[in-house]
């Protein structure tokens, strides 16, 4: 977000589209932002989940940070001996929303490319569009408690974080976690002309520190205190990689349930706030109807996203299949018909069923195996019957999707 003091005028921006040409072993690759506010990101380990996270964390300028709050791509793709970079490409498409004092809001939308072709990245830091952006990685999960130089922090002041903004930090952490925490808390640490500053919460009428800590606790507030903070009023981009870190899945449901709600809220409906993380957790599946998934898997040409998959048909991609027969299915019920007639045949142990999710990826994992070479004799994607009820449009869909001439919305 920026205001034009001038003009009275606020500037907010979302990402709609994101398209890597190269980085790292990401190539040919291409996602759609814009359906919803919360996006999540899953694939293998290796498959490119945090780069793609990295580049986006990079996307912006904010306001008032410096590059040690990982913004600038040479914080993520630093020259080594290994590799420097050059011929890395990428571009998104980024939607800005103009708030006017006086006339209409005005909408523009236009392609932003960064590269590497020399000694540095373009555009420059400097010429970036200016918006608040925040990546929270996998530094820092560590606990002062943990720290074996935690001795230093055992000496604090404790302040009450009393305002709006904690309170509703702390019904949030509540809710995730499960426990009735009553107060949210800063540990100061003086030293000589130095302060340092540690996470507290008081619960169950005990009062505790960092040093005390569980690290989920203090990784759930962190990204917590991150989205309620006031930067973030008027839109922005967070970012947090391996958002399950550290969480069971029921905390990890409950955690995604409060950022729908945190970004449907009404002051975000022209200032637009998203929120982007990575994961390995399945049960992600629960919200394709309100966040954006985004399914990672690697050709040997291309990287592909899929709307969603289970990572069992992940798995039958990477053809590491350990029963001979493989049958794809596109929901529960689907599964379940499958699996009382495989029951019913006596041939459990020679088959393996995986739903797929949309109807579109039943055509994307047949060409997916084509395309590594992988034989598909023995490999079956059922449909329900309300699309592609002709072997014409089945042939037609999967020459598409081989060819690569699909549309990425169908995909």
């Amino acid at each position: 977000m920026r205001y034009d003091q001038k003009n009275s005028t606020v500037v907010s921006y979302s990402i709609e589209r994101l398209k890597i040409d190269q980085l790292k072993n990401i190539r040919d690759f291409e996602f759609d932002l814009s359906g919803h506010r919360i996006t999540g990101i899953l694939g293998v380990n290796g498959i490119g989940k945090s780069t793609i996270l990295h580049a986006l964390a990079c996307v912006y300028r904010p306001h008032d940070t410096a590059s040690v709050e990982y913004n600038r791509l040479s914080d993520f793709f630093k020259t080594n001996p290994h590799a420097n970079w050059q011929g890395s490409k990428f571009e998104v498409d980024i939607r800005s929303f103009e708030l006017h004092a006086n006339k209409p809001p005005s909408v523009d939308l236009k392609t932003v490319r960064y590269y590497k072709d020399s000694q540095k990245w373009s555009p420059k830091y400097v010429n970036r569009p200016k918006n608040e952006s925040l990546f929270i990685g996998l530094e820092g999960i560590q606990t002062a408690g943990e720290d074996p130089t935690g001795y230093r922090f055992r000496n604090y002041k404790t302040i009450e974080d009393a305002n709006e903004a904690e309170d509703l930090i702390r019904r949030d952490l509540a809710f995730i976690l499960g426990r009735d925490y009553s107060k949210i808390n800063t540990h100061v640490i003086s030293r000589g002309s130095s302060q340092y500053e540690i996470e507290g919460l008081e619960w169950n009428s005990v009062t505790y520190s960092e040093l005390s800590m569980g690290s989920g606790e203090k990784r759930v507030l962190k990204i917590l205190k991150a989205i309620h903070h006031p930067k973030f009023d008027n839109g922005g981009l967070v970012l947090v990689d391996e958002l399950d870190m550290l969480l069971h899945d029921l905390s990890f449901q409950r955690l995604i349930e409060v950022l729908i709600r945190k970004m449907a809220s009404k002051q975000y409906k022209v200032k637009p706030l998203q929120f982007v993380f990575s994961t390995h957790r399945e049960s992600v599946a629960k919200f394709t109807d309100r966040i954006n998934i985004c399914s990672l898997f690697q050709t040997p040409a291309k990287t592909i996203s899929l709307p969603y998959v289970s990572p069992d048909v992940i798995l039958g991609l990477t053809g590491r299949c350990e029963k001979p027969l493989e049958i794809y299915v596109e929901d529960d019920l689907a599964e379940d018909i499958v699996g009382d007639l495989v029951f019913k045949k006596d041939m459990i142990e020679f088959v393996q069923i995986a739903r797929f999710g949309t109807w579109q990826n039943a055509f994307t994992i047949i060409a997916s195996k084509v395309l590594q070479g992988i034989d598909i004799s023995n490999a079956i994607c059922v449909l329900d019957g309300d699309e592609c009820n002709s072997e014409q449009e089945r042939m037609s869909r999967f020459n598409a999707v081989l060819n690569g001439d699909d549309k990425q919305e169908q995909r």
